[in-house]
C-alpha cells in the first residue's frame, strides 16, 4: 500500500544523501533551491510524504549534454529535487538487502563505489581517487601472481542501456518489497522516456542499482573460474593463456548481451602482462616520483615529514607553506609534462592530480595552459574552473573566460552553465557577464539550469532596468521552480515594490510562497 510505504521511507536521510551528491556528483544545480527547501525542511518532507501516500507521480527527466573527449557527450540526467529524494529513499529502503547480496563481491571483483557499512550513513558510497587506486593496485597484484594475459573490456553506454524489467526482477530477487519495486519502476520508466531503458546518471542511488544489475555477470564469471575485476563498466579479466582470454571475451559478450549490454570495441582488447602493466600503471610512477620529491624536500626543509609521511600530511604541509620548495616541485612537474603540449600526450589523471595540488598551494603556473583548454578540451572545464576558483583569478583571466563563452567556440550549453555558476559562486560580476546573462535570460530555448544562473546574476548585479525586466517575465514563467527563482532574484528591488510583488506571488504555489518568505527574511 502506498500509505504504508510512505511511512516506511526515511525521507530525511534521503535528503541528506541528495546533498551528499552535490556539487560534484550531480550534473546541475539551481542557485536558490536548497535554501528554499531548508527554509522549512520538515514541512517540505511532510508534503512529499503525503504525495507518496497518495500515489507518487514523478516528473519527466531532463538531459544535459556534458562534453567528453573526442567531441563526444555524456547524457547527464537532471531530476526534479523531489523526484531525487524519493529515488534516494526507495533505494535507501532497499540498501541493506542489496548490500547483503553484494557482500561477496565487495572490493573483488567489484571495486567501484564501495557501499557504506552503516545503513544510515548519508555518504552511502565511497568514490574518487582512493577507490580507483585500489583498482590499480589489485590489478597489479593479479599480474604479479603470474597471469600472462589480460582482457580489457568496456561496456558501451552502460547506464543508458540497463534493462528496467530485468532490474526490477533483480530487486525482487534480493527480497525488495513489491511496493518499493513498483515505486522504483514507476520512477525509472518515467525518466527513461522515450527510450524505455536506462537509469539516471549522476546520482549515487543509480550507482547502487548499477552494481546490483551487474552482479549476475560478476557471479557467473567467478563461478566459471575467471579471475576478474570491475570498476563500474571497466572490466579486466586475468588469464593464463591467450586462448583463455579469447574465451573470456566470448563469454563476457554473451553474459552482457543477455542483460541488454554490449562491449565497446575500441576499448576492448587483449594485452600481454607486460603491456597490461604499462596500461594499468599509467601515470602512477610519475605521480609517485612527484610525491617522493615533495617528501624529500619537505623533509629537508621542515624536518617533520619523514620517509613515511602520508599524502594527506604532505598536502597539509604544502598548504601551510606555499612559498617553500614543494611548490617548486609541483610547478616543475607541471611545466615538464604540460609546458610543451607537442612533447607530451595529454594525460587526464596526471593533469587532475597536479591541478588539484597547484590549486591547494595557490600556484598560478597553470593559468595560461588552462585558459587555452576551454576550446581544445571542453571536458576539462569543471576541474579548470575549480582550480581557478582556488587561486582567485585575475581580471585578465576572467576576461579570457568570458571572451570564450561569448564566442562561437562555446558550443556546449553545459560548459556555459559551468561558467555562469563559477562567476555567481565567486560573486564576480564583470560587465561582459551581465551582457551574457541578459542574452541567456531572453533565450527561452536555453536549458532551465543555465537560465536560472542568468536570472540569479541579473538579480545580484544587474541594473534597476534588469530587475524590472525580471519582474515582467514572471507571468510568462511556466515552471514553478522558474517562478521561484525570479522571486528570489528581486531581493534588491525597492522594498515597497518588492513586498507588493512577493505578496501577490506567494499564492502561486508552495515553492513561490517559500521564495517570497526567503526574500522577506533577507
Amino acid at each position: 500500500m502506498p500509505g504504508q510505504l510512505a511511512n516506511n521511507l526515511d525521507l530525511a536521510l534521503a535528503w541528506r544523501r541528495a546533498k551528499f551528491d552535490r556539487p560534484d556528483r550531480c550534473f546541475v544545480s539551481h542557485p536558490f533551491l536548497i535554501e528554499l527547501v531548508e527554509l522549512d525542511l520538515d514541512e517540505w518532507l511532510a508534503d512529499l510524504r503525503q504525495r507518496i501516500a497518495a500515489g507518487f507521480s514523478p516528473s519527466p527527466a531532463l538531459v544535459c549534454q556534458e562534453p567528453k573527449g573526442g567531441g563526444l557527450v555524456r547524457p547527464g540526467t537532471c531530476l526534479q529535487l523531489e523526484d531525487e529524494v524519493v529515488f534516494n529513499a526507495a533505494v535507501g529502503s532497499s540498501f541493506q538487502a542489496i548490500a547483503e547480496n553484494l557482500r561477496w563481491s565487495r572490493g573483488n571483483p567489484d571495486v567501484a563505489y564501495q557501499l557504506a557499512i552503516a545503513r544510515d550513513n548519508p555518504e552511502w558510497v565511497s568514490r574518487g581517487f582512493i577507490v580507483w587506486k585500489q583498482f590499480r593496485e589489485k590489478s597489479l597484484g593479479y599480474l604479479a601472481s603470474g597471469f600472462p594475459y589480460v582482457l580489457f573490456a568496456d561496456i558501451s553506454a552502460f547506464y543508458e542501456n540497463i534493462d528496467l524489467g530485468r532490474l526490477a526482477s533483480d530487486l525482487r530477487r534480493v527480497g525488495i518489497a513489491q511496493e518499493t519495486v513498483r515505486l522504483l519502476s514507476a520512477c525509472l520508466n518515467r525518466w527513461a522516456e522515450p527510450r524505455g531503458k536506462g537509469i539516471p546518471q549522476g546520482y549515487s542511488a543509480a550507482d547502487i542499482l548499477a552494481k546490483l544489475y551487474m552482479e549476475p555477470v560478476d557471479q557467473t564469471l567467478r563461478i566459471e573460474g575467471f579471475k576478474h575485476l570491475r570498476y563500474v563498466d571497466d572490466i579486466r579479466v586475468f588469464c593464463g593463456t591467450e586462448l583463455e582470454a579469447r574465451k573470456a571475451l566470448l563469454r563476457l559478450s554473451e553474459l552482457l548481451r543477455t542483460r541488454g549490454l554490449n562491449l565497446q570495441s575500441a576499448k576492448t582488447y587483449i594485452r600481454t602482462a607486460t603491456e597490461a602493466a604499462g596500461e594499468i600503471d599509467g601515470v602512477a610512477p610519475v605521480i609517485a616520483r612527484i610525491q617522493e620529491e615533495l617528501r624529500d624536500e619537505l623533509s629537508r626543509e621542515f624536518a617533520i615529514a619523514g620517509p613515511y609521511a602520508t599524502l594527506a600530511e604532505l598536502e597539509e604541509l604544502t598548504a601551510e607553506h606555499p612559498d617553500h620548495p614543494p611548490l617548486e616541485v609541483l610547478e616543475r612537474a607541471f611545466g615538464e609534462h604540460f609546458g610543451n603540449p607537442a612533447q607530451h600526450e595529454f594525460n587526464k589523471t596526471l593533469f587532475h592530480y597536479l591541478l588539484t595540488r597547484l590549486g591547494q598551494v595557490g600556484s598560478k603556473t597553470a593559468v595560461d595552459y588552462c585558459s587555452a583548454l576551454f576550446a581544445r578540451r571542453p571536458e576539462e572545464t569543471k576541474p579548470v574552473l575549480k582550480y581557478l576558483e582556488r587561486i582567485k583569478p585575475t581580471e585578465g583571466v576572467e576576461e579570457t573566460i568570458l571572451d570564450f563563452v561569448l564566442s562561437d567556440d562555446a558550443i556546449y550549453e553545459y560548459q556555459k552553465f559551468l561558467m555562469l555558476r563559477f562567476f555567481y559562486d565567486m560573486r564576480r560580476f564583470p560587465a561582459k557577464l551581465i551582457h551574457m546573462a541578459r542574452q541567456v535570460k531572453r533565450d527561452r530555448n536555453c536549458a532551465p539550469w543555465l537560465r536560472a544562473y542568468a536570472v540569479a546574476i541579473l538579480g545580484e548585479a544587474g541594473t534597476a532596468a534588469d530587475l524590472e525586466d525580471l519582474e515582467a517575465t514572471y507571468p510568462n514563467a511556466t515552471e514553478i521552480l522558474e517562478r521561484s527563482e525570479v522571486i528570489c532574484s528581486l531581493l534588491r528591488m525597492e522594498t515597497g515594490r518588492r513586498n507588493a510583488f512577493t505578496g501577490r506571488a506567494q499564492v502561486d504555489g508552495a515553492l513561490p510562497e517559500r521564495a517570497a518568505r526567503w526574500v522577506q527574511a533577507h
